[in-house]
C-alpha cells in the first residue's frame, strides 16, 4: 500500500498536481432521454401470419427489403419475432 501511495503521489506530480474528478455516471435513461423509438409493423394488411398467400408473402418481403435498404447506414434496425416471456420483452430481438 506504501507504494501504491508513493506512485499515485509521484503521478499527480507529473500531472502537474492536477485534481482528478470522478467520472460522471450515465444511466440508460440518460441515453434514451432524446431517442425516438418507432415500432413499424411491416407486414400491416397482409393478413395473418398463418394465412397469407404467396403473393402477400413476396410483398411483405418486398417491404422489409426497400425500407432497409433506404435505412441502412443512416438508423440502427432492431428485428424480432415478438417473442415475449414473463420476466423480458422482445427476447428474440437481435
Amino acid at each position: 500500500m506504501s507504494y501504491l501511495k508513493y506512485d499515485a503521489r509521484e503521478f499527480q506530480r507529473l500531472l502537474g498536481n492536477m485534481e482528478i474528478e470522478e467520472e460522471a455516471k450515465i444511466t440508460n435513461q440518460v441515453i434514451l432521454d432524446d431517442t425516438s423509438v418507432t415500432v413499424l409493423p411491416m407486414a400491416a394488411g397482409l393478413g395473418g401470419t398463418g394465412n397469407r398467400t404467396l403473393q402477400q408473402k413476396a410483398e411483405e418481403r418486398d417491404r422489409v427489403e426497400r425500407f432497409v435498404e433506404e435505412y441502412r447506414g443512416k438508423s440502427v434496425m432492431i428485428f424480432t419475432d415478438g417473442s415475449v416471456n414473463s420476466e423480458y420483452s422482445a427476447v428474440g430481438s437481435k
